[in-house]
């Protein structure tokens, strides 16, 4: 944690606070430009939701997903998605800018042709600092 004239730098505030100081010429020599950022080896990854649909498969939910980060690393962590009080976990792998189909063991009970909505988290793992979480409600025709 680092204080600077007061000001508390740590979390997602801290650096975006040193960051914007140091842009305006507040920051000084003592805080380093984008304080807490990760360079190109550690630039944050996070997974992200594709598009708002699901659809149900052989008793799993399929959930399209992107990697938003760099291409020669990769977005690593936990989606969860539940519905009626019941959740399930599991764990990817996606390559940074690429695309692709989590298979989460979830039933999706309920009448066709009648959206169901599930509610949807990933949480991607940071080289560098806490992890990011993306949260989003899903929906299965």
């Amino acid at each position: 944690m680092r204080m600077r004239k007061g000001i508390e730098m740590s979390g997602k505030v801290g650096r975006g606070l040193a960051a914007a100081l140091c842009v305006l010429g507040v920051g000084g020599a003592s805080i380093p430009a984008f304080a807490g950022a990760q360079g190109p080896a550690g630039a944050e990854m996070t997974l992200v939701f594709a598009s708002g649909k699901t659809r149900s498969v052989a008793g799993s939910v399929a959930v399209p997903v992107r990697c938003l980060g760099e291409g020669d690393r990769f977005c690593s962590g936990q989606v969860t998605l539940s519905r009626n009080g019941h959740h399930t976990s599991i764990p990817f792998s996606v390559r940074g800018g690429g695309e692709e189909v989590l298979f989460v063991p979830l039933r999706l009970a309920g009448g066709k042709g009648h959206p169901r909505k599930v509610h949807g988290v990933a949480t991607t793992v940071q080289p560098l600092g806490p992890a990011t979480r993306t949260q989003e409600f899903l929906y299965a025709g």
